[in-house]
């Protein structure tokens, strides 16, 4: 019987690992599955800051700004050509970089050539802004 439910539970992660996405930021530069996605890349300014970067035209995409609020931090999402309007925020994990790499670009919103902007306006909104309604509320 334990046999069996380890068989179980080794097919169920052999299976998910195979459907999984295999993300790789090396030398700054994501790739999905061997695909180049994008550039990673610190921003100078603000400590823990970085953007998402076009590899060809090194338009800047997004801007991921780290947000230290006391008993919780996180990180906001924006548009680099609009950094006065938060996108969504999301909590601060490790591997964060690699996470946001594979969910924008297995929903279609981060692609080898940039941005699709109806994709990447639906997936903030699923990911909402959860900090800031918390942070407000206190």
């Amino acid at each position: 019987m334990k046999k069996t439910i380890l068989l179980v539970v080794m097919t169920f992660f052999i299976a998910m690992s195979a459907q999984a996405q295999k993300v790789k930021i090396k030398k700054d530069i994501a790739t999905v599955d061997d695909v180049v996605v994008c550039k990673v890349e610190d921003d100078d300014v603000s400590r823990g800051a970085y953007y998402f970067t076009n590899v060809e035209s090194g338009k800047k995409l997004l801007y991921f700004k780290w947000i230290d609020y006391g008993e919780f931090g996180y990180f906001e999402a924006y548009n680099a050509d609009n950094l006065d309007v938060i996108l969504f925020e999301t909590e601060a994990v490790v591997g964060l970089k690699k996470w946001l790499v594979e969910k924008l670009y297995v929903t279609g919103a981060l692609t080898p050539s940039g941005i699709d902007e109806a994709k990447l306006m639906e997936f903030s909104k699923k990911k909402g802004k959860e900090f800031s309604r918390r942070r407000n509320e206190n």
